[in-house]
């Protein structure tokens, strides 16, 4: 190899150098079709990892990229056939490769498994990448064209994410300490691409009575460090003590057999001690509860205590008066989800929020919480309109990776100075959301409808619109979730004419008492939970 091609190599060019290409498959570079080097140029020219699968087998010809992709595997695949180079892979891909040479069709896995041989040893590997054909002038499919991205740390931590969401939600409505150990022990259990084995040791006993893949005490060191790796039996073993309030001697400890394909690295160390935290946390919590409330009210008090643990009380925003309100449903089932927020965006405007996370479960108040902290933060950086901080929260949600969906007002209102004046302008924003409630300083009352963008979660692309009126001394705004209208056997429509009429008559009464009773006779005994955000600009 000489010329051009052989200065666009780079680093890569004592490896081409050194390669037998005469005894290669794809033979002499000086005798290689016009195809073939073009196409290489253009590899070798990528900073993504790219590699050439030419001829019928498929033979690797790839850029630096693509070589540090491969690990140890780099120089050898050089000119070689890619079934001599990965075959602890290749019936997995082999099958793609030929479908693409033999229909020109190209193929894109996402996220596919791929378990190689990178660095002495056989790792688990997730990756995205794609065949496409490279054709001659005829349509021949002459070889083909891998762009591949690697995406293990992605997967492994969304796995990992998955595994310590679903145990905070089935520890979160146990209420016994041998019902957590058993719990735990089947949900862990059952991760097995982490944490092949598991056990859970409290107070010496073990829930597996013949283990042999672990030694039957801990290490010595288990006494002064939290997370210990050892070599048990069959493999690899984490000893790790589950930090629970107390004296040490009386901690769980949480035994598991490490995966072998999975480096010990610290993103597989940090996921250990996060499930030992999150059983610390279920273990105080459980033996909280022993001592404070019954059984039977301790599941819902959880379910609340999380959702109003992320609803604080609103701040003075004088000249505006804010009350809040929380009604979680009667129904365990269907508590969580629902925020509202009140903070102020700057020293002349104000900032309130309604929310409704699709769903109806702990881990729709999980994401409640994210998209709340969240929304402060973009609503505090890119300020107004609310359109905007709709559209960077939908954005965020979408690069954080928070998989849900949720209709949400924005209403940013005025604070003039604090000194009441002729009322202020308040502009909204909805996305999805149900229309904000006016109360006028005469009794009338009227929704203040307007043409609602996507929930968020759906398309972080949208435009985004927004909407404005002016809210005068002594009138109230109010925002609300769907629990507080709809019902199985009353339409929306019906619901809002019964908001509205009871609003007609609450006229004259204070911000708190009006809220009370609005949730007292519309509300009522909810079949979903209910937040409420009320606002009213002080009358001189």
């Amino acid at each position: 190899m000489r010329g051009p091609l052989l200065e666009a190599t780079g680093a890569l060019r004592g490896a081409y150098e050194a390669v037998d290409w005469d005894a290669s498959p794809l033979g002499c570079p000086e005798g290689w079709s016009p195809e073939l080097r073009h196409t290489l140029q253009a590899v070798l020219a990528t900073r993504f990892a790219v590699t050439l699968l030419w001829g019928p087998e498929y033979t690797l010809v790839y850029n630096e990229a693509y070589a540090r992709l491969i690990g140890e595997k780099h120089p050898q695949a050089l000119g070689r056939p890619a079934k001599e180079i990965f075959p602890e892979i290749w019936t997995d891909i082999a099958p793609l490769l030929d479908g693409v040479r033999e229909t020109g069709v190209a193929t894109f896995p996402l996220d596919m498994r791929l378990d190689m041989e990178r660095n002495g040893s056989l790792d688990e590997g997730y990756f995205t990448y794609c065949y496409s054909p490279v054709r001659a002038p005829d349509g021949e499919v002459l070889g083909l064209l891998d762009i591949a991205l690697e995406t293990t740390a992605q997967v492994l931590d969304r796995r990992r994410l998955d595994v310590l969401t679903r145990l905070g939600m089935v520890l979160a409505d146990v209420d016994e300490p041998a019902e957590l150990v058993a719990v735990a022990t089947d949900l862990l259990g059952k991760a097995h691409d982490d944490l092949p084995q598991v056990e859970l040791l409290v107070d010496g006993a073990s829930q597996v009575s013949d283990a042999v893949w672990h030694d039957p005490l801990p290490p010595a060191e288990q006494a002064e460090e939290d997370l210990v790796l050892v070599d048990g039996p069959q493999g690899r073993v984490a000893w790790l003590t589950v930090p629970v309030h107390g004296p040490r001697s009386r901690r769980p400890l949480l035994v598991v057999r490490l995966n072998p394909l999975v480096p010990e690295d610290g993103p597989y160390r940090d996921f250990l001690v996060l499930v030992g935290r999150a059983l610390a946390a279920a273990f105080d919590r459980v033996l909280a509860r022993q001592a404070e409330r019954s059984e039977a009210a301790a599941a819902r008090a959880m379910s609340e205590a999380l959702q109003r643990s992320m609803l604080t009380d609103p701040p003075d925003l004088a000249p505006l008066d804010v009350a809040v309100r929380y009604l979680p449903a009667r129904n365990d089932s269907r508590v969580g989800g629902d925020w509202y927020d009140a903070f102020r965006l700057s020293q002349d405007d104000a900032c309130l929020v309604i929310g409704d996370v699709a769903g109806h479960d702990q881990q729709a108040a999980a994401v409640m919480g994210q998209l709340r902290n969240v929304l402060r933060g973009v609503a505090l950086s890119v300020g107004t309109p609310p359109s905007r901080v709709l559209g960077a929260l939908d954005r965020a949600m979408d690069r954080l990776s928070l998989s849900a969906m949720s209709s949400a007002v924005v209403m940013v209102a005025g604070l003039g100075g604090g000194d009441g004046g002729d009322g202020t302008t308040i502009e909204w924003s909805s996305a999805g959301h149900l229309p904000p409630l006016l109360l006028e300083p005469d009794g009338t009352v009227r929704l203040l409808w307007s043409d609602p963008d996507l929930m968020l979660g759906i398309d972080p692309t949208t435009e985004r619109r927004d909407s404005r009126t002016h809210l005068p001394p002594g009138a109230t705004l109010v925002l609300y979730t769907d629990g507080l209208v709809e019902r199985r056997d009353v339409g929306l429509e019906l619901g809002l004419d019964r908001l509205r009429t009871a609003a007609e008559g609450l006229h004259g009464l204070g911000l708190e008492q009006l809220c009370d009773l609005l949730l007292q006779q519309v509300g009522g005994d909810p079949e979903d939970d209910i937040a409420l955000v009320a606002v009213r600009h002080r009358a001189d």
